[in-house]
Formats: structure tokens, C-alpha cells, sequence
């Protein structure tokens, strides 16, 4: 047996459709303010595309890693990339922007054009094998022996060879095997180095040459890393490439460059993605309802209740990160829902000459009591990734669970103060009436056989192929 509703609970929302009706504006006054505290939010809101903000926190090798980076600074470098014909002249234009760049911009920690290798070159037999260590010293006994034998003879002026019974003569070696050693000590590619002191960055051609800047700070945020871009191509642009060749050409590099241009290229990705399922969505809804008033009415609620979370987000979290990013598309598809089924409802009971009080009574009582519980239930699923020690799982639980709580709110008191709203200066239109393609059939299910079967051998082949997915821990 079906349990009725209590009258207190229907009384009470009936008396929320009256004031919904009575103060429609005090409602989307106090909506869109808490809407602008958000956007003041939104704006300082940062987005951390580093590999550490999906990890966990207090875990061991994740501080081990945090205090390795604040003693040795930065893993990430900018590049200053200058393409010259002429050599000398990209070494001098490298040599004016490092003293530049260190004498103006207080967060570089070092600048380079050139590897010193003068500590290895005094000792570069420290890197030899210990092979290669003994064929020295037979060597050395060697010539030791030979210019001991040259002394002997100049002194007597006669021919004399040394050779004590109980030591045995030095281990003559080849010149090959010398050659061969000095040939792995002057080796550019090994350890052991021999030619000058310095090595420039520069390609084999000696056509480009780099400038390699690395900053102090070893988390960087977008918005620093921006500004290390842009620092770098204003002071490049005033030393004026040209004067020093006209044929050379600067431009900025880099990891940090890369992260920049990542991050550009993610944004670009989600509003293309955004502004695609937006106008989809606004056509699909525009061709059921048949009205554009209908847009406001769902849209309107439901970026007021994004921009909430958003605001909560940084709030209480601080920013994104490379997940949470896209979390602005799915609770634009998971929230819009609420609008739909009450905008459909409320339309319905207008159109079956029910007044306007009793149709906002209508979806906040009915409507609304299923659409709570859809969303109470979908909300509980993403907050159960609160219990997960991966902060990308439980900032993820987080944003999601509480923006469908707050869409909900905004959609179940917005859309009825706008619907109130527009009722009261004759704006509202029901629009035409959708034709239901499914109505021929009545209250029966079409084909249900032909149904049931068709989504039996879709699961049968859908868990086939289930058996095949492996999970990605490449995080490239």
C-alpha cells in the first residue's frame, strides 16, 4: 500500500511555493551574490599540473622527494634558444643575456651557456678504469726504466742495462694500447675529459646555441612559469638579436616552456570540448522544449551552482590539478539533469491548467523529492573517494559530490524564482509540445523481447573485451 506524504511536509513546501512566488528576485539577488563571492574566488583559483599534486600526502617517499627539491631546486630549466650562422656571435648574445637575466630577474638561481669541466679535466685520471690504471703504471715504469738507462749511458758513455735478479723488467706495452687509452680519455662523450675546460651547449653544426636558466623555486606554479616565459622573451627582445648578426633568431625553451604549452594546449582542449557539448546540449534542449526561454531557465541554475563549487573548490582545496581540471564538463552533464526533469514537469502541469503555485508545488514536492534522492545517491558515490589516500581519487570525490549537492540547491531555488519570475511579467512559454515518437505505444514498453535480447548479447560482448583491460601506469 502506497504511504501518503505527512501534511506538515506539504504544507511546508507549499508555503515555499509561495514565497517563491511572493520574493522571486530577493532569490536570484542572493543566488547571483553568492555566485560573484564565488567568481572572486575562481579567479586566484591554480591549476597544478605536477605529477606530485595527484599523489598522496604524508606518505614517505613523497616528503622525501618534496625535501629533495627544496634543497636542490628546480628539475625543470627554460632554454634560451638562439639560432646563428655565426658562433662567436650566439656566444656573445648568450654571455650579454646571462648577465642579464642574473642581474634582473631575482628568481633565477643560476644561468649557463657552458659546462666547466675544469675540477674533472686537473683530475680526470680518477675517472679511468682500474685496468686501465695499471697499464699506466707499466707504462710509467717503463719510461722510467728507459730514461734511467739514457742518464747511465750519457754518464759512462757506455751501453748498460739494469736488471736486479729478484725484480722483474717492466711490462713493455704497445703503442696501441697507449693510443688506446688516450683516445678513451679524450673521448667529448666520456666522463674523462680533455679538450679545455669548457663545453658550450651547442649542436654539432654549431648553429644553435643554449642558454640553460634555472630558477630557485622548485614547485612552480602556472602562473610563475608563465612569467618565467615571458621575462625571458621581453629581455631577449631588448638585447636585439640582430645587432649582434642578422641572421640570428632567439626564441624560449624548455620544460618550463613545455608545461606552459601543455597546460595551454589542456585548456584549449576543455573549452573546445565545453563549448561543443554546450551548443549540443543548448540544440537538443531547444528542439524538445521548442523554446529559448527554456535555456535560461536550465543554464542560469546551473552555472550559478558550477561557479559555487568552484569558489567551495578553492576555498577549501586550493586549486585543480591535471583530473580535477575536467570536472567542469561532468558536473555540467550530471547537473543540468535536475533542471530538465522539473522544467519538464512544471510544463506539464501549465499545460494541464494548473496554476502556477500549484505547478512550482508540484516539482518541488514531487519532482524534487526524486531528483534529491538521485542526487544524494550520486553524490555519495563520489564522496566515498574521500576515504582514499591518492589525493587526485579524493579531490576528485570532492569537487564532484559536492557540485551535484550545490547544483541541486541552485536549480531546486533558482528555476522556480525565475519560473515565478517570468510568469509574473508574461514571459513564460510553455513553448510547443514535443511529439513523442514512443506515445503509439502507451504506457507499454516497445519490443521489450527484441529489447532484453539485443542488450543480453551487447553485455555478453562487452565482458568479453573486459577481460583484456589492463591498467596504464605509464603516467606519459
Amino acid at each position: 500500500m502506497r504511504k501518503k506524504k505527512s501534511p506538515e511536509s506539504a504544507h511546508i513546501i507549499r508555503r515555499l511555493a509561495q514565497f517563491y512566488m511572493r520574493y522571486p528576485l530577493v532569490i536570484l539577488a542572493v543566488a547571483f551574490a553568492l555566485a560573484f563571492l564565488s567568481y572572486t574566488r575562481v579567479t586566484s583559483l591554480s591549476i597544478n599540473t605536477n605529477i606530485q599534486a595527484l599523489m598522496p600526502e604524508n606518505v614517505s617517499s613523497i616528503e622525501n622527494l618534496e625535501n629533495v627539491l627544496e634543497k636542490t631546486g628546480s628539475f625543470s630549466s627554460a632554454m634560451v634558444v638562439i639560432s646563428s650562422p655565426d658562433p662567436d656571435a650566439a656566444i656573445r648574445f648568450a654571455e650579454a643575456m646571462r648577465r642579464k637575466v642574473l642581474r634582473e630577474m631575482d628568481w633565477v638561481a643560476s644561468a649557463d651557456y657552458a659546462e666547466d669541466f675544469s675540477l674533472f679535466e686537473e683530475h680526470k685520471l680518477l675517472y679511468l678504469e682500474r685496468e686501465d690504471l695499471l697499464t699506466l703504471k707499466d707504462w710509467a715504469e717503463e719510461q722510467v726504466a728507459q730514461k734511467r738507462d739514457e742518464i747511465l749511458e750519457e754518464l759512462t758513455g757506455l751501453p748498460v742495462n739494469i736488471k736486479l735478479r729478484t725484480q722483474p723488467g717492466p711490462k713493455l706495452l704497445t703503442d696501441e694500447q697507449i693510443d688506446d687509452i688516450r683516445n678513451r680519455i679524450e673521448d667529448p662523450d666520456s666522463p674523462v675529459l680533455s679538450r679545455g675546460s669548457q663545453r658550450v651547449f651547442q649542436s654539432d653544426d654549431e648553429e644553435i646555441t643554449l642558454l640553460v636558466v634555472w630558477p630557485k623555486n622548485s614547485a612552480m606554479s602556472l602562473n610563475f612559469s608563465a612569467k618565467v616565459i615571458a621575462e625571458l622573451e621581453l629581455a631577449a627582445q631588448e638585447l636585439n638579436p640582430a645587432a649582434f648578426h642578422p641572421d640570428m633568431q632567439v626564441e624560449v625553451g624548455g620544460r618550463i616552456y613545455n608545461k606552459v604549452v601543455q597546460f595551454d594546449a589542456v585548456i584549449n582542449d576543455v573549452q573546445s570540448s565545453g563549448l561543443i557539448s554546450l551548443s549540443l546540449i543548448i540544440l537538443l534542449l531547444t528542439v524538445y522544449f521548442r523554446s529559448l526561454r527554456s535555456i535560461i531557465f536550465l543554464v542560469v541554475p546551473l552555472a550559478t551552482g558550477i561557479m559555487w563549487t568552484l569558489g567551495l573548490t578553492q576555498l577549501i582545496i586550493g586549486g585543480l590539478n591535471l583530473i580535477t581540471i575536467f570536472l567542469i564538463l561532468i558536473l555540467f552533464g550530471l547537473g543540468i539533469d535536475f533542471g530538465i526533469h522539473s522544467l519538464s514537469r512544471y510544463r506539464e502541469a501549465r499545460l494541464e491548467g494548473k496554476g502556477v503555485e500549484d505547478a512550482l508545488f508540484i516539482i518541488l514536492r514531487r519532482t524534487g523529492a526524486a531528483s534529491l534522492m538521485a542526487g544524494l545517491t550520486t553524490a555519495i558515490a563520489f564522496f566515498a573517494l574521500l576515504i582514499t589516500d591518492f589525493r587526485a581519487f579524493y579531490e576528485f570525490g570532492f569537487i564532484a559530490g559536492t557540485g551535484i549537492v550545490l547544483t541541486f540547491i541552485s536549480t531546486y531555488t533558482m528555476l522556480p524564482a525565475l519560473l515565478a519570475l517570468f510568469e509574473k511579467f508574461g514571459f513564460y512559454s510553455t513553448g510547443r509540445v514535443f511529439k513523442n515518437p514512443f506515445k503509439k505505444f502507451g504506457n507499454k514498453f516497445p519490443y521489450p523481447n527484441a529489447t532484453l535480447g539485443g542488450m543480453a548479447v551487447l553485455l555478453l560482448i562487452a565482458g568479453f573485451f573486459t577481460l583484456n583491460v589492463q591498467f596504464e601506469n605509464d603516467f606519459g
